[in-house]
């Protein structure tokens, strides 16, 4: 294991773990396996993938280390959509490569340090940075928007994800849609503008 992942490992445990546990009895190949077969209807409105574990698997007992990465991605994930505004269906969406996450962490725990170019913490970071304004003329954006939320998490939970081509194709994405966005909201301005200006001219009429 290189020096940064067992720099981060040995900071998680000590941050998550206050008491070593018991023999383990459940690989980490088999946790992955695990982790990237839970069925969607199981990541609906969130949840921790502790407890996801512990539901299905009460007699499983994993590494420290490997508790230790699956609970600070439960922590990072809560502290995430507690302080971020996110749509709910866009919040579901990335509930949905949650489990990914952290098999790309359990494998190697030195990405969060280390920053590849691209990775899937690139993507999150996209992902997360997706809001969309509420306003009723801007309906479009939001369906274009989880419709491309829907490949990324198709493609994600695929193996052998290639995320440089996912980022550069979800960042075009993006780049589009803000464009075509600024455009709606600069006409709805406009047409507002022009609407007052209306009613200013009516009411001087009025008033003459």
């Amino acid at each position: 294991m290189p020096d940064t992942s067992k720099t981060v490992i040995a900071a998680l445990q000590d941050r998550y773990i206050r008491q070593a546990g018991v023999d383990s009895n459940t690989s980490q190949d088999t946790l992955v396996e695990f982790l990237r077969e839970i069925p969607h209807d199981q990541l609906i409105g969130g949840g921790l993938l502790a407890d996801l574990i512990q539901s299905a698997h009460p007699d499983w007992r994993l590494t420290d280390e490997d508790k230790a990465v699956l609970i600070a991605v439960d922590d990072c994930n809560k502290m995430v959509f507690r302080l971020s505004d996110l749509e709910a269906e866009a919040e579901q969406r990335i509930f949905e490569i949650i489990p990914e996450l952290a098999c790309q962490i359990l494998l190697n725990p030195g990405i969060p340090i280390d920053l590849p170019e691209f990775s899937i913490l690139e993507v999150l970071d996209l992902m997360v940075n997706c809001t969309v304004g509420s306003s009723d003329d801007l309906v479009r954006a939001g369906e274009q928007l989880m419709k491309k939320l829907n490949e990324v998490v198709s493609v994600v939970r695929a193996e052998e994800t290639d995320y440089k081509d996912l980022e550069k194709d979800l960042q075009a994405f993006l780049d589009k849609e803000q464009v075509r966005v600024q455009k709606v909201e600069e006409r709805l301005a406009a047409s507002e503008t022009g609407q007052l200006r209306s009613q200013r001219s009516k009411k001087s009429r009025l008033r003459r």
